[in-house]
């Protein structure tokens, strides 16, 4: 940890654990969106076109623990840019 003084608690810590644990979630849909992306360039009026095959992503579902904790939830939203969804019951991660 970078910075880290006698001054920082554990909640310091756990909150930057919490904050690098969303940073490589977004880290991983951008590799995910990137390797699943083409690029079309047309010559005549040089545009560029990239288009997801993934299809277009509009939100994140998440189910399990991580449901309980709204500050977890809204810094995923928050890191991630994309709305969270939760499913009905914490035991539906499964099913997804």
């Amino acid at each position: 940890l970078i910075g880290l003084t006698l001054s920082h608690t554990r909640a310091h810590i756990y909150r930057a654990l919490m904050e690098a644990i969303c940073y490589g979630t977004r880290a991983c849909m951008e590799a995910i969106f990137e390797s699943t992306s083409t690029t079309t360039t047309t010559t005549d009026d040089d545009t560029t076109t990239t288009t997801n095959t993934m299809g277009e992503v509009k939100e994140i579902i998440l189910a399990g623990g991580i449901a309980r904790s709204p500050l977890w939830l809204q810094m995923h939203a928050d890191i991630t840019g994309m709305p969270i969804v939760l499913t009905h019951q914490a035991q539906d991660a499964p099913l997804l």
